[in-house]
């Protein structure tokens, strides 16, 4: 199962005691220390990958908020999208691993789609 967010929301809409497992978060609103949209639960359950390290440490609520409360650390942020692309690490171990990706949003994540889309393609004609 897969869900998806896109909200302003200050208080979680996503609880993770309701995830059931296999299931994907995109959280792609709250994109402010004051906007959240899953739960510390939900983000200690999970396999956490952001679109982007450097803007996700400074200002993205559902990433700041579980490391103030301890819920996770910084080092429980295991990839951004760069390294998930660049297959450096892989964000699913077992199908029944609880992967959260939290996209703060940003011109960049078109261009390194793009770029990963060409480089399998290129693989596969060339």
């Amino acid at each position: 199962m897969d869900i998806t967010t896109c909200t302003r929301a200050h208080q979680p809409l996503i609880k993770g005691k309701n995830l059931r497992p296999g299931t994907h978060l995109d959280l792609v609103g709250g994109y402010t220390p004051q906007t959240r949209e899953a739960d510390d639960d939900a983000a200690k359950m999970s396999r956490v990958f952001v679109d982007r390290r450097e803007s996700a440490f400074h200002g993205v609520g559902d990433i700041l908020q579980p490391i103030a409360s301890g819920a996770i650390s910084k080092t429980d942020v295991l990839g951004d999208l760069y390294d998930l692309a660049g297959g450096r690490v892989h964000g699913r171990t077992s199908p029944s691993d609880l992967t959260f990706f939290k996209n703060a949003g940003g011109g960049h994540l078109d261009l390194m789609t793009c770029e990963a889309v060409f480089r399998q393609l290129g693989a596969k004609l060339g």
